[in-house]
């Protein structure tokens, strides 16, 4: 087995790599390490309210500006809705045609008011330098966050 992500050195900000045996997993493992740069999941998991999930959809051009508006709108919804978030499950991919297409939940639970799963404020996920690849049959990706 290979591992989900792993972080890499990065002068100012965080950089991590994300890995999966197909685009969809390698976007959920992408999603995990950008949970485990902002929050405690081990206390997140122990809060004894239930897991809830949202739909999102994702349309781009190409499978590069898909990771990056996936995870940014991941990020963007932790912040506005205020929530705890757990990751992402894929439910459907199409990358076929012009238009690259994917529906998944955002897993996550509700913040209460003296709940604090904070380690770090991720402000963005970055475009810069975000290109994925196919290597050896695993999917990977460089992904670079803003704190």
């Amino acid at each position: 087995m290979f591992r989900k992500y792993a972080y890499v050195p990065h002068t100012a900000d965080i950089a991590f790599m994300a890995y999966g045996r197909s685009v969809g997993e390698m976007i959920e493992n992408a999603a995990l390490a950008l949970v485990n740069v902002m929050s405690d999941v081990r206390k997140i998991k122990k809060n004894r309210s239930r897991i809830l999930s949202m739909q999102i959809k994702e349309e781009a051009t190409n499978i590069d500006d898909l990771v990056w508006m996936t995870l940014q709108d991941f990020l963007s919804r932790k912040y506005s809705l205020n929530l705890a978030l757990l990751g992402i499950k894929i439910s459907g991919l199409d990358l076929s045609g012009d238009k690259k297409v994917l529906k998944a939940s955002i897993l996550y639970k509700k913040l209460s008011a003296s709940a604090d799963y904070s380690l770090l404020e991720v402000k963005a996920v970055t475009p810069h330098n975000l290109k994925v690849k196919k290597r050896k049959g695993i999917w990977n990706v460089k992904i670079t966050v803003d704190i």
